[in-house]
């Protein structure tokens, strides 16, 4: 018993408690030494007392390892629920990406159809306006065509002027 306590003197000296890695090795160390020393006493006195003492000792470990256990089940459930909490949220992530998509996309077709309709107007718009200059024309050539004719009128025997004015007054 000696050599192992001497041991564990070794491994763990005073050294290692100065390092934070080794912070609760101190408590570590006391519980074996607890250990040591109950081995030491249990086996010194009689078998009926050493072996109620184990028993003792058995059911504190399997309390221990039961909390353990539970623990670790917890652990493994607190584990899976954010496996579960990152796969949601990048799912979440990659629907917004392609929202974003589907709304540049949205959005590219809407200036499409304004620049069409835009385009429309504009065309629509210079019909008009070659229209009305058409029609322009037409009411000026229309005005100086009086004039016009009764220059042609008048280098026009007489009697053919006297016949067309009578038949437009008729």
């Amino acid at each position: 018993m000696s050599d192992s306590k001497n041991m564990f003197d070794q491994i763990f000296n005073a050294e290692h408690f100065k390092n934070p890695f080794f912070g609760n090795a101190e408590a570590f160390q006391k519980a074996w030494q607890d250990t040591l020393q109950k081995n030491q006493i249990g086996f010194s006195q009689s078998s009926e007392q050493s072996i109620e003492e184990l028993d003792k000792r058995i059911n504190e470990l399997k309390s221990v390892e039961n909390w353990l256990s539970l623990n670790l089940s917890m652990l493994k459930n607190t584990i899976q629920s954010l496996e579960l909490q990152r796969t949601n949220l990048q799912s979440l992530q990659e629907m917004m990406q392609n929202n974003d998509a589907l709304q540049a996309a949205g959005q590219q077709w809407w200036n499409s159809l304004q620049e069409q309709f835009q385009g429309f107007l504009k065309t629509q718009s210079d019909i008009l306006e070659q229209s009305q200059k058409k029609a322009d024309t037409l009411k000026s050539a229309q005005k100086d065509a009086p004039t016009s004719s009764s220059k042609i009128v008048k280098n026009k025997p007489a009697t053919k002027v006297a016949r067309k004015t009578s038949l437009k007054k008729g």
